[in-house]
């Protein structure tokens, strides 16, 4: 319990973290110890160490540990702010893609067609078809509010709002990225650039929030989540989507795992520890969905890639190939908890309730 200890070539020496033994492109890395965000304990476990495998823009390991109290999983020591900064490369992460060219493609355009579909006709008939048919194919659809404002966390270029504003939103953003939110304004979205505890948005001023794949990424989720219950109104929405750190791939792969995508991902979510977020924060859970990506050749070849070029036995290759294609398919067929087992990506839809509203939660 405690520190994380060093990570194989990982080292901690005054504030800066050395590089695996061979690997210079970046030679320090300047950290932090934090408290856990959730429960504010300084009690942890080791999990594993991991490296930065998608964009290999730092060559050293990060410890994940575990909060002892909570279970909240987190990266400790971490990057600092300033670290963190120069880790999303404009045209190299995949949010900061340029206008048009997140739709493209014929999945890009049946997915889009998808969102617009089910958020523009919300509570018919045919709503409830596309969400049968076309859902599991998005990772969130917004109710629709005829004329109500939403507010996208981390949107990037705006290529979700873009569609938002299609069926009759009055769209809203907060980017870190000058590229990105440059890029969103072109669109005619309301875009903030910076972060979201600096916007100073007024209270009860939105009716659904949106945050896709950016939990994660902040510094204090717990902050945040606080934030965005002062600016929602009564009743609105808040949709947090994340991957799911107890999932049977996460458990296949460990440090692997292609979604860890340290040090970017500072926190790591269990059902459990993002309900407790949110109902912290004091809104209701009203459901969970979830998305399996059980075919998706990118994600288990950037998985298997990353396993080997961690120098793993062949023993280990040989079982992750063997869950992977042999158990999991199985097992997932006769699963009763297949969505919470087996989903790589989760999204909590929770509210914040309205003045005089007593009614529970419900999952």
């Amino acid at each position: 319990m405690g520190r994380a200890q060093p990570c194989g070539a990982f080292g901690q020496l005054g504030g800066l973290v050395a590089p695996i033994h061979g690997e210079t492109d970046r030679v320090d890395i300047r950290t932090e110890y934090v408290v856990c965000d959730l429960c504010g304990s300084d009690q942890y476990r080791l999990l594993f160490c991991a490296r930065d495998t998608r964009t290999h823009l730092v060559h050293c390991q990060f410890p994940l540990v575990q909060c002892e109290r909570c279970g909240l999983v987190f990266v400790n020591p971490r990057p600092t702010r300033e670290e963190l900064e120069k880790l999303y490369p404009p045209g190299e992460y995949y949010s900061l893609q340029e206008p048009g060219t997140m739709w493209q493609g014929g999945r890009g355009k049946l997915k889009s067609y998808a969102i617009r579909f089910i958020s523009g006709r919300h509570d018919t008939p045919l709503a409830k078809l596309g969400t049968l048919l076309l859902g599991r194919m998005i990772s969130v659809s917004v109710p629709h509010i005829q004329g109500g404002r939403i507010l996208d966390i981390g949107c990037g270029s705006g290529a979700y709002l873009d569609l938002m504003q299609e069926v009759g939103w009055e769209t809203y953003g907060v980017e870190p990225s000058e590229v990105g939110a440059k890029w969103a304004r072109a669109n005619g979205h309301d875009v903030f650039c910076g972060e979201l505890l600096d916007a100073t948005y007024p209270p009860a001023f939105f009716d659904a929030i949106l945050m896709h794949h950016v939990l994660e990424h902040v510094p204090n989720p717990g902050a945040v989540l606080h934030e965005c219950h002062r600016i929602l109104k009564g009743g609105g929405l808040v949709l947090v989507n994340v991957p799911n750190f107890d999932c049977y791939d996460r458990v296949t792969f460990a440090e692997s795992w292609d979604p860890l995508d340290v040090p970017r991902h500072l926190y790591h979510f269990s059902i459990s520890t993002l309900r407790q977020a949110l109902e912290q924060a004091g809104f209701e859970v009203m459901r969970f969905r979830y998305r399996t990506w059980f075919t998706s050749r990118q994600f288990y070849s950037s998985s298997f890639r990353s396993l080997k070029e961690s120098n793993s036995s062949r023993r280990r290759l040989v079982r992750a190939y063997i869950r992977t294609f042999l158990l999991k398919p199985v097992q997932f067929l006769f699963s009763m908890n297949r969505g919470q087992r087996f989903a790589v990506t989760m999204t909590a839809y929770a509210r914040k309730m309205a003045e005089g509203d007593e009614s529970g939660s419900h999952g």
